[in-house]
């Protein structure tokens, strides 16, 4: 009889390659970010008829997970089924922690060499991450219940802080009010979240013609400073230590690893803006003056 292809009773004679010929292991596909996969081709997708020679729209047999997960949020292609399927089966292949994992670098597209800022935001970015909420809406509500708590920590971060600073509120609040209603054990958590989108999603809005609104200018610096302040050790305070051991602020690729860290400096870039807008913007040279003293003063 044979044992992995060595008739029996055979001496194999073992020989150490040198250090150089020894090939690399496999990559492991999680450990691939899955905007580093490449092109699609018959190394990665098995497409049912053998013969179809366009593999990105043929149906598939098969596929790696970031091709299926590239397929499934692709910026062009509308395919309930195909998430419906997705959705109803990962579990048999991979792991919620992983298929989270996947949609966030899917989520932070990298811009392509050579196009425009305006034509990567219309064409690209924005419909890639408005698929990925999407299939988050879909399978969410239904799944979240039996995420481990880490995981269920990692997802309620990433729609309270990153879905809400890239301006999609309303989809953060709609996940929450989602999230609670499916999920009893965290309806105290996720109403808590969803309360604070909600009046982040109100202050965001303008102000009603008829309402008497308050200008900041009218309140002392002491008042403002500290203001400021507690605004910062708030962001300061949620990013966990894990983050800068990533390095994921680096890349836009990997901000996903880093989601607090990565709202801190946001943060801090969009006061950097507001005081030079704030400043810029008065068209008499006193008044520029003034408000840049203020600044001064409020910083002290």
């Amino acid at each position: 009889r044979r044992v992995h292809g060595v008739p029996y009773g055979w001496r194999v004679v073992l020989q150490r390659l040198p250090e150089h010929e020894i090939p690399p292991p496999p990559e492991v596909e999680g450990e691939q970010n899955i905007w580093d996969a490449g092109p699609t081709t018959l190394a990665n997708v098995r497409p049912t008829n053998p013969a179809a020679t366009n593999l990105d729209d043929c149906e598939l047999e098969g596929a790696t997970l970031n091709k299926l997960i590239e397929r499934l949020t692709h910026e062009s292609k509308v395919e309930p089924e195909f998430q419906k399927n997705i959705l109803m089966t990962y579990e048999s292949f991979t792991t919620s922690e992983m298929l989270l994992t996947k949609l966030l670098e899917r989520y932070n597209v990298p811009r392509p060499p050579g196009m425009d800022y305006n034509t990567f935001r219309t064409s690209l970015q924005t419909r890639i991450r408005l698929k990925v909420i999407n299939v988050l809406k879909s399978w969410l509500p239904d799944a979240f219940e039996d995420f481990s708590e880490p995981l269920k920590k990692f997802t309620m971060d990433f729609i309270s802080v990153t879905l809400i600073e890239d301006s999609y509120t309303a989809m953060a609040v709609l996940l929450f009010k989602q999230i609670s209603a499916k999920s009893p054990n965290s309806t105290e958590d996720a109403t808590v979240a969803a309360a604070t989108a909600a009046a982040m999603a109100v202050a965001a809005a303008p102000a009603s013609k008829k309402g008497k609104t308050r200008s900041l200018w009218q309140h002392d610096d002491e008042e403002i400073a500290q203001q400021m302040c507690l605004i910062d050790f708030a962001q300061y305070k949620a990013v966990k230590a894990r983050e800068f051991l990533s390095g994921g602020w680096e890349r836009e690729k990997y901000h996903h690893l880093a989601p607090k860290l990565m709202a801190f400096i946001r943060h801090f870039n969009d006061v950097s803006a507001w005081v030079i807008l704030s400043v810029v913007s008065e068209e008499k040279l006193k008044n520029r003056v003034a408000k840049f003293e203020r600044f001064i003063a409020i910083g002290k």
